[in-house]
């Protein structure tokens, strides 16, 4: 049975979703920042469409939780969707709750297979150099994606 937009995002009758796409970001440049969109396109084993790490075997996707950047900003740190370089923003999905294997589904159609969390490196440390220490055990997830679709702010993720 197909869902209604509404239905995507946790309105009307079923389950409110277990968190929410905040942003979705890319960019085919080297680098950081991934820039905002309104919405991206996840390919099947590929990833997100003219993002740099599309194909990518081990980094096809990668996730941060947005109270991860609300704390740094709390320390004065200047952060935002996709400064941190991750392709997918949400709000009320506890990472630390998830495993390598676990899937995630996103949106109407996008399920995305947790690889392993997220390393931070030293490309943060232009933004700030503090940042790859103060988001250690707490950088986001690395995905493959399993079934591909289009995914926008405002959508539903939740835990298979």
């Amino acid at each position: 049975m197909e869902q209604s937009e509404g239905e995507q995002r946790g309105e009307g009758g079923g389950p409110p979703p277990a968190g929410e796409v905040i942003a979705v970001c890319r960019s085919a440049a080297r680098g950081i920042p991934k820039l905002p969109q309104a919405e991206v396109t996840l390919r099947a084993d590929f990833g997100v469409e003219e993002d740099r790490h599309g194909g990518s075997r081990s980094r096809q996707v990668s996730l941060l939780e947005a109270e991860v950047l609300e704390a740094l900003r709390e320390m004065g740190m200047a952060v935002a969707p996709g400064v941190l370089g991750e392709n997918i923003t949400t709000r009320g999905l506890r990472y630390a709750d998830l495993r390598p294997g676990d899937r995630l589904r996103a949106g109407a159609a996008v399920v995305l297979e947790v690889m392993e969390p997220r390393t931070p490196c030293k490309t943060l440390t232009p933004v700030d150099a503090r940042l790859p220490q103060a988001i250690e055990g707490r950088a986001g997830l690395l995905c493959r994606v399993a079934a591909g679709g289009v995914l926008r702010p405002g959508d539903g993720i939740a835990r298979e």
